[in-house]
């Protein structure tokens, strides 16, 4: 699979991939919450076995995925900054060049 930089992608993209990665982030954790019920209850009618034992295996992915999410959000917000520097700047010098014609 193609490692992507996150530097490098557009707006557009930080913008679908952070929804994307949002989205996936709840998902997986309400499925890991119901596995954990799930376990508590199997644990409850059959004591310690390896089911009981699943959501600890899937937590890991729902840290990665926040953690994930919370890099796409902070590079989004950091090329939004850019973008607006960049957009003040550029209409900063051409009133600087209108009022000096």
């Amino acid at each position: 699979m193609k490692k992507e930089h996150i530097e490098k992608m557009s707006i557009q993209e930080l913008e679908k991939k952070t929804k994307t990665y949002k989205m996936a982030t709840i998902v997986l954790s309400i499925l890991v919450l119901i596995m954990f019920v799930a376990s508590f209850l199997n644990y409850q009618e059959s004591g310690l076995s390896f089911p009981v034992f699943m959501p600890f295996f899937f937590v890991p992915m729902v840290i990665i995925n926040r953690m994930t999410f919370l890099k796409l959000q902070k590079e989004l917000k950091s090329s939004q900054k850019g973008l607006k520097i960049k957009v003040f700047f550029d209409y900063a010098s051409f009133d600087f060049v209108r009022k000096n014609i």
